[in-house]
């Protein structure tokens, strides 16, 4: 982590700014200590170089959306297809009852004292030291660059260049996952003097890190730690925002919206690549899934996600619809108004 990264990095609950306490660096890098919030006191750590920085100090394993919106512990294997399975299993009317019978977005979330793990620190030197790319095709797949190609490559490349098209100099990736859009993004577009990748799983973190130091801007790169529906980070900072393909795996849209509005400067952009309907896997009928989304705040299709981006101060620039090999694609331009 660059100390120029506290230029812009907040406490996610109260977005006072941070203090270092018990720092070990090497050069301008951080590689360990604590974020002190100089507002409320929260403490977060830097965790090999990587700044963690979640909510309540919960560690934040990926979890599938549906399950998050109905209570099902962590850790819970996947009932299948993002567990629309489980859904099916509860039934649309009793899942929706469960919903209103539970906690705020805001509240889902559970303080754990143990987050820096031996299991976690393991992770992170295996990734940070590349011997992760060593295996199952992932040099090939990972490590690439520029991107060759695959089923969807066309829609993949417009989206790129639609984001470039913006012209940032400061730009933040939204559900980063493993960071392969973000990367693409950085060495496509040497415009770039600031850019910031958030995701909630922090195993994705020191692998997105070796890849922005494999493409040679690790110093203006930062993979962070964090929850985008309360993000760790200074409002207006970013000229552009972009999302490939993580809206149907997040669980609370609205709050992901206002977020994303917030961080981004006025007249700044948000360019989101996303299926034109929620993913059904041929086991909900279209009409169950999306009644459930709307009542959860999943996502619950392309005009559902306007309609939200709309209410929220985003205007819609443009909007293109692609015909994918399993479903319909979109590229959509908003702009902060």
């Amino acid at each position: 982590m660059q100390i120029s990264a506290l230029e812009y990095l907040r406490c996610p609950e109260c977005r006072e700014h941070l203090s270092m306490q018990d720092m070990t660096k090497r050069k301008c890098d951080i590689r360990s200590g604590t974020m002190e919030c100089t507002g409320c006191s929260h403490k977060y750590p830097v965790i090999m170089g990587r700044p963690a920085l979640l909510p309540d100090g919960a560690v934040n394993i990926w979890q599938a959306p549906l399950d998050e919106a109905l209570g099902v512990p962590p850790g819970t294997p996947v009932n299948g297809a993002l567990s629309v399975n489980r859904l099916k299993e509860i039934g649309i009317e009793r899942a929706i009852e469960i919903l209103r019978n539970r906690s705020t977005n805001s509240e889902l979330i559970e303080s754990d004292p143990n987050m820096v793990t031996k299991v976690l620190l393991g992770r992170a030197r295996y990734r940070i030291s590349g011997e992760w790319f060593k295996h199952c095709g992932r040099n090939e797949r990972l490590l690439d660059f520029p991107a060759k190609g695959g089923g969807n490559y066309y829609i993949f490349r417009e989206f790129m260049n639609t984001v470039q098209g913006t012209q940032p100099e400061y730009l933040i990736d939204l559900l980063s996952g493993g960071g392969y859009g973000v990367t693409h993004q950085a060495f496509g577009n040497r415009e770039l003097r600031r850019i910031a990748a958030v995701e909630r799983d922090l195993n994705c973190l020191w692998s997105m890190q070796y890849r922005f130091k494999h493409i040679g801007l690790n110093s203006i790169s930062e993979s962070i730690g964090g929850d985008v529906r309360r993000l760790p980070i200074a409002s207006e900072s970013f000229d552009t925002a972009m999302t490939l393909q993580g809206l149907v795996e997040l669980y609370g849209i609205r709050g992901f919206i206002k977020e994303a509005y917030r961080v981004l400067r006025q007249g700044g952009y948000y360019v989101a690549h996303y299926s034109e309907d929620p993913v059904t896997y041929d086991i909900l009928s279209l009409s169950d899934l999306r009644k459930f989304a709307l009542a959860a705040d999943l996502y619950a299709g392309h005009e559902q996600f306007i309609e939200a981006a709309e209410e929220n101060g985003f205007g819609v620039i443009s909007t293109r619809v692609f015909e994918g090999t399993k479903a319909k694609k979109r590229i959509t331009v908003f702009r902060k108004m």
